[in-house]
């Protein structure tokens, strides 16, 4: 268990136009395995509705139409979903209603920074339950239930599959935990969920202390779409409306989470194809001496020294831009995002030369 008292900065994947600058290199010539989106998306019925938004007239500040939509989707009531400018904005507005000075938020890591940013910036505390490489980043449950008890703490965020490191506990597991803790709130981030071998979990309602974060950015490569939902009781949700401005869900990202509430079977062929690419890219690993950790997710983590070196030479020699965990507290691992094979046949041929 450890305080922090520095603030983790908001590294992320994805190309940084300031960085290919500065070493003169074109953004469309870079292989990017930094960014865990599928790479065989969007669905083209996504992006038709995309298209045929209707972008003269204000959408519904509330998004209330969708989420109704969505709610039936998903069998539960629409007062249950809030609607976001993609999980950070979710994410941000979460922590408004969650941040408590006195009480932590426990973040189970290594894992995404902006849990704790978020809180930090509405002057949360903040502690940390860290999974340790001698169990290859795996969550002791006993371990972190002991952490909860002993800080008494707020809110508990979990990601599962983690990012970076792949690993999952189930949602049978993190409702066993909520039980516990009547008076914790735990945010469990499922962003990865519906393309990882565990995808069934998506279909298990959420106990009363549980907010669940999904995004589409993953399933159908739209980043810069930014669309992203929330499931949590209705007082909460109802008053993380309350707490921000109308409009935060443009008619476009509407249209396209409304379209891939029909593209689960699209979304299943994905998370095969990509499942085979990971154990493709795994197997090639493997063949350059390294271990990859064995993950739920669509992104493989392994240790390979100087983190930092190795994405630089990737990036200046061949043009290949992969995760540096050193924002993870990682260091000394990358974090390589699942693509079709003959992405990874060039990022295996760079890495034989680059690495030491």
């Amino acid at each position: 268990m450890a305080n922090l008292n520095a603030s983790i900065p908001p590294v992320h994947g994805g190309l940084h136009h300031r960085e290919l600058s500065e070493f003169c290199l074109d953004p469309k010539r870079i292989l990017d395995f930094s960014v865990n989106i599928n790479p065989y998306g969007p669905a083209p019925a996504v992006m038709r509705a995309v298209r045929a938004a209707n972008l003269r007239h204000y959408c519904d500040p509330t998004a209330a139409d969708t989420r109704q939509a969505l709610g039936n989707h998903l069998n539960i009531s629409a007062e249950q979903l809030a609607l976001g400018n993609g999980a950070a904005e979710l994410m941000w507005s979460l922590a408004r209603l969650l941040a408590d000075p006195k009480r932590p938020a426990l973040i189970v890591g290594p894992t995404f920074s902006e849990y704790t940013s978020a809180i930090r910036s509405y002057g949360g505390a903040v502690s940390l339950h860290q999974a340790t490489s001698e169990t290859g980043f795996a969550v002791d449950p006993t371990r972190l239930i002991a952490d909860i008890k002993r800080e008494a703490s707020a809110s508990v965020y979990l990601c599962t599959p983690n990012n970076p490191t792949g690993t999952a506990l189930s949602m049978a597991s993190i409702c066993e935990l909520a039980m516990l803790f009547p008076k914790t709130t735990f945010v469990v981030d499922q962003a990865f969920l519906s393309l990882s071998p565990q995808h069934s979990d998506l279909g298990v309602h959420p106990r009363p202390n549980m907010v669940l974060l999904r995004s589409l950015t993953k399933d159908h490569s739209i980043p810069g779409l930014r669309v992203a939902y929330l499931i949590a009781e209705a007082k909460l949700t109802a008053a993380l409306e309350q707490a921000r401005p109308p409009w935060t869900v443009s008619a476009p990202a509407q249209a396209a989470l409304l379209a891939s509430l029909e593209e689960s079977d699209f979304v299943e062929n994905c998370r095969l194809r990509m499942e085979s690419d990971r154990n493709y890219l795994a197997q090639g690993l493997q063949t350059l001496g390294l271990a990859p950790l064995p993950s739920n997710a669509p992104y493989l983590v392994a240790k390979v020294g100087d983190a930092t070196q190795l994405r630089e030479r990737l990036l200046r020699e061949h043009q290949i831009l992969i995760r540096d965990c050193t924002s993870f507290a990682m260091p000394e691992y990358i974090r390589l995002a699942s693509r079709p094979t003959y992405d990874i046949d060039r990022l295996l041929a760079a890495l034989g030369e680059a690495l030491p």
